[in-house]
């Protein structure tokens, strides 16, 4: 309505009113992101996409996943079947875990702990020098009948063990320990030849620890995914200290090794898995093997680089690692690559872990990330440092905001792009306050980590036999 129709003064007065309000509003939503197109190389972020419910926002979408078994959680998260068992913020206590287990993972790259087996008449890797972060969790099935556990996912270790009765220490939930007794296919110590027999020794570098002894049983994954002897650990006695394991029933290992599930189930599923690591803490993602694991990501778009060996640094007896090594080359921060050369990343090696949250970077290579970084956020006002993390905005007031995209540059010409949920992290007390989820390794020639928080989003897919990882290019579970 024109302002010289309006009747009277008043309502010329209350219109002029109304439309400054509006102009200031607009004016406002507008400096915060929200009118604004998305620039080249930025996200548009809709601030409230990446904040955790409270409640469970139920099963990732897409093909057959409504009926997928092997759904994944975050541990710290309200789809978690576990309850947390103290009062700690998911924020310090998954920072304070990853410390820990980023010291660990570079010393297991120059040592492993060995001891003897009892009974096996040889010297057999029982101890993983490693700490265990464990992030997310996954249902297996253990027994006749068949009882279901909820273990954590680990790329960087091998064995596979769950708490069994009679547990004598930490033993907080029953219903969590599996029994030898009920189940009618359990078969104590081997069932495989030349393999561990005896005294299971599970030694983590933080001083955690699982003991208790070898045996075999049958493995459900999915209905038609059963594997009739399966070796694991029964861990008789366990210290989880400070993350308790995460509360859960034991470890799902998933590393390169002998005794690694992906070994263990190689004659049905070739070595392969796949994984989607959740959008926040509130939703699910899911694993899978084989077959199923090419199905999953076969819309994804993948692009893929080799698996390499550990750098020439490494003593050659590591080279077999059960860590998964790639070439990481470079890093560009919306559309511009950070001048870094590429020896830095791979004259120490870098490897992709589902154990380690955040991602750790060469000193040099963290520094210019966070310059370029800054340089692209200048539109946002700066936050007090979180922990470790150095590079934190306030994103208070705003609908949405312009986010750079983050890539990382792989061997082979494969150029990962990160998901916005895998470029921030979003602090637990204040969840408005974003921070750059990288950090700077306390030592030059300390391993890079990609951890799960840049894999959020992204349909990973490992083929070990064939030597090579691949990345979806489109987030998965949408």
């Amino acid at each position: 309505m024109a302002l010289a129709q309006l009747p009277s003064t008043s309502n010329r007065l209350s219109f002029f009113k109304s439309t400054l309000f509006w102009l200031i509003c607009s004016s406002v939503a507008i400096s915060h992101g929200v009118e604004k197109p998305a620039k080249p190389h930025y996200h548009m972020v809709n601030v409230s996409s990446l904040l955790p419910k409270p409640y469970c926002t139920g099963h990732t979408k897409g093909s057959s996943v409504g009926s997928r078994k092997m759904v994944v959680t975050s541990k710290r998260g309200p789809c978690s079947q576990i309850p947390r068992t103290k009062e700690i913020s998911a924020y310090e206590e998954s920072l304070l875990e990853d410390e820990n287990r980023v010291r660990s993972l570079n010393n297991k790259r120059a040592s492993n702990v060995y001891s003897k087996a009892a009974g096996s008449g040889s010297r057999v890797q029982t101890s993983d020098p490693i700490l265990l972060g464990g992030e997310y969790l996954t249902t297996i099935g253990l027994g006749t009948p068949k009882v279901d556990y909820q273990v954590i996912i680990d790329t960087g270790s091998d064995y596979t063990w769950v708490r069994c009765k009679p547990c004598s220490k930490s033993c907080k939930s029953e219903n969590l320990l599996f029994d030898p007794s009920k189940s009618s296919t359990y078969l104590n110590g081997s069932c495989k030849p030349n393999t561990v027999n005896g005294a299971f020794d599970m030694n983590y570098l933080d001083k955690t620890y699982s003991r208790g002894y070898w045996g075999c049983d049958k493995l459900s994954l999915e209905p038609s995914d059963v594997f009739e002897r399966f070796q694991f650990g029964c861990g008789l006695t366990t210290d989880g200290g400070a993350g308790n394991f995460a509360n859960g029933a034991g470890v799902l290992g998933l590393g390169r090794g002998d005794l690694s599930l992906v070994s263990q189930t190689a004659s049905k599923f070739a070595k392969t898995f796949s994984y989607c690591l959740p959008k926040t803490s509130s939703s699910l993602g899911h694993i899978d093997f084989g077959d199923r694991a090419r199905s999953a990501t076969s819309s994804s778009g993948l692009k893929f680089t080799n698996l390499i060996e550990p750098p020439q640094n490494i003593p050659r007896r590591y080279n077999r690692s059960s860590l998964y090594f790639l070439e990481l080359l470079g890093i560009s921060v919306a559309g511009s690559r950070l001048d870094v050369s590429p020896t830095i990343f791979t004259s120490v090696g870098t490897v992709i872990d589902s154990g380690t949250v955040i991602t750790y970077l060469p000193p040099s290579a963290y520094t210019a990330l966070s310059k370029n970084f800054k340089q692209s956020m200048a539109d946002y006002p700066p936050a007090p440092s979180q922990e470790k993390l150095d590079t934190c905005y306030d994103v208070t007031g705003y609908g949405s905001i312009q986010l750079p995209e983050i890539t990382l540059h792989f061997g082979g010409a494969t150029d990962v792009s990160l998901n916005p949920s895998g470029i921030v992290w979003i602090a637990k007390k204040n969840p408005y306050i974003w921070c750059l989820g990288f950090a700077a390794n306390k030592k030059s020639d300390d391993l890079t980590i990609i951890g799960n928080n840049q894999q959020r989003e992204l349909d990973i897919l490992y083929d070990i036999d064939a030597g090579k990882i691949g990345f979806g290019t489109k987030p998965c579970g949408h």
